[in-house]
C-alpha cells in the first residue's frame, strides 16, 4: 500500500524538524507565539499629507486618516489615543451627534466636545450610548 501525500509531507516535516533538532512540541509552541499586529507597520518615515500636528503635555502628536503618531527615533510611531488633549482646530471633516444631550464631534471615529471656556476641541472617550443618538450636521 503507497502512503498518501499527506503522509508523506508529515514525514519529510518531521525529519526536517528532527534535522535542525526541534521537537514537533516546540515547534508548535514557537507558533503559537507569534505576533500579528492590527496595522502593517506600527513606524513610519513619512506622514500622509493630509495630517494634522498639535501638541498636548508637552509633546508633539500628529493625527492622520484616524490614528495618532508621535515622532520617535527619527521615525513617526503609531501611538494610543491621546484622550483628554485639547486641539484648536479639528483634524477633518466632522460629523456633529447629540448623544444623551451632549454634542460631540466625529472625525475619523475620534470623539471631540468643543470647550466654549478654552476655544478648543477635546478628545474624549467614545460616550454611551443609553438614549437618543441624533445626527445634528455635518461639516
Amino acid at each position: 500500500m503507497k502512503p498518501s501525500s499527506k503522509a508523506k509531507l508529515a514525514v519529510v516535516a518531521s525529519a526536517f524538524a528532527l534535522s535542525l533538532g526541534l521537537s514537533q512540541q516546540s515547534i508548535a509552541h514557537k507558533a503559537k507565539t507569534v505576533t500579528v499586529h492590527k496595522h502593517k507597520a506600527h513606524h513610519h518615515h513619512h506622514l500622509p499629507k493630509a495630517h494634522h500636528k498639535f501638541t498636548w503635555n508637552g509633546l508633539s502628536y500628529f493625527v492622520a486618516s484616524g490614528l495618532f503618531y508621535r515622532f520617535v527615533d527619527d521615525h513617526y510611531t503609531v501611538v494610543a489615543t491621546p484622550h483628554g488633549a485639547r486641539l484648536k482646530v479639528l483634524p477633518g471633516k466632522a460629523k456633529v451627534v447629540v448623544v444623551n444631550k451632549k454634542h460631540y464631534h466625529i472625525v475619523n471615529g475620534h470623539y471631540y466636545r468643543y470647550s466654549k471656556k478654552h476655544h478648543d476641541y477635546v478628545l474624549v472617550k467614545q460616550p454611551h450610548k443609553h438614549k437618543h443618538v441624533k445626527v445634528v450636521a455635518h461639516f
